[in-house]
């Protein structure tokens, strides 16, 4: 099968050129023209034209390996079971597109518009996916062995079976995305060295599960967990000062001498976690849940959500109020 290393066309014909490039396909093998011939017979087809092909020909499955489709505009293009190795994908708009069981290995996928799109049972080994937006697409039974993930968009992603071999997953956003249980230890373990490594400041985890893990001593200010689940985990003497904890679970977590200064903890669930001698000065407590919790020496102050009540309860339980007029609530609220 010829390959074509690279083909230099201008950003707004990237994909007319390619696409007019098959002349003849005979037995799954292209037949390759050069580009001007092609260009003036097949210029006008684009995707709509491409797709229209795909549905009359449905026995053949078209290779594009090494073409060259940067910045080329490919939305709900029929891609099924095509081979793309090697292919340049680079700010490719692939929204939508049927890429299921293609082979898309060691293809340049960087800072590509994959949202949307059904990638299940393809082929991603060794494919550069960095800064790729994959929101809301199938991932399911994906190979992404040894591919780089790294600062990619997978929000509400379907990552069900994928093989995540050896793949780099540094600054990867995965808030809500679907996974199976193999893959949520593989995502799980990634996040806590992720985390230990002290590359959580300001990070998105929201819908996470990061339960019953030793995340002590890390700094996660100003970091985002809405709704996640860091129930029964350690983490004791970490920065949690602006975080975003709306909705967030941290029961029977262990908080001992956490930062919770100005946190956003609305909605949180703190029952039964050991807070002694955290600081939530500042902090939004509104519909915080803190019942059977350890506040032993714990220091509130200047709280949103805390009736008088409720203060005359926590001070009974060991906690140490420190409101003051010059410390008005700051809690951290985070940009949207």
């Amino acid at each position: 099968m010829m390959g074509i290393r690279r083909l230099l066309t201008p950003k707004h014909t990237a994909w007319s050129v390619a696409a007019t490039l098959i002349r003849g396909l005979e037995n799954g093998t292209i037949i390759l023209e050069s580009p001007l011939e092609a260009s003036i017979r097949l210029n006008s087809t684009g995707v709509r034209g491409w797709n229209k092909w795909r549905d009359e020909n449905l026995g053949i499955n078209p290779s594009l390996n090494f073409v060259d489709l940067s910045c080329a505009s490919l939305s709900y293009i029929n891609l099924k079971m095509a081979s793309l190795h090697g292919t340049i994908l680079y700010e490719a708009d692939l929204g939508n597109a049927d890429l299921s069981q293609a082979n898309l290995s060691g293809a340049n996928l960087k800072n590509a518009d994959l949202s949307d799109a059904n990638l299940s049972n393809a082929d991603l080994s060794n494919a550069d996916l960095s800064n790729a937006n994959l929101s809301n697409a199938d991932l399911s039974n994906a190979d992404l062995s040894d591919a780089n993930l790294s600062n990619a968009d997978l929000n509400k992603t379907t990552l069900s079976n994928v093989d995540l071999s050896n793949t780099e997953l540094r600054g990867t956003n995965i808030n809500l995305a679907i996974l199976n249980q193999t893959t949520l230890i593989t995502i799980k373990r990634h996040l806590v060295e992720e985390i230990t490594a002290q590359r959580g400041v300001g990070r998105d985890f929201s819908g996470v599960d990061l339960s019953q893990v030793n995340l002590s001593g890390t700094n996660l200010r100003e970091a985002v967990f809405t709704r996640a689940n860091l129930s029964g985990s350690d983490l004791s003497k970490s920065d949690l000062s602006k975080t975003y904890l709306s909705r967030a679970n941290l029961r029977k977590t262990s908080l001992h001498e956490a930062n919770f200064k100005s946190a956003y903890l609305c909605g949180a669930n703190l029952s039964g976690a050991n807070l002694s001698k955290a600081d939530f000065r500042r902090s939004n407590l509104r519909g915080a849940n803190l019942n059977k919790a350890n506040v032993s020496k714990t220091i509130f102050g200047n709280n949103l959500g805390l009736t008088l009540e409720a203060k005359k309860d926590l001070v009974e339980r060991g906690a140490i109020f420190q409101d003051s007029p010059e410390a008005p609530v700051e809690s951290y609220v985070p940009k949207s």
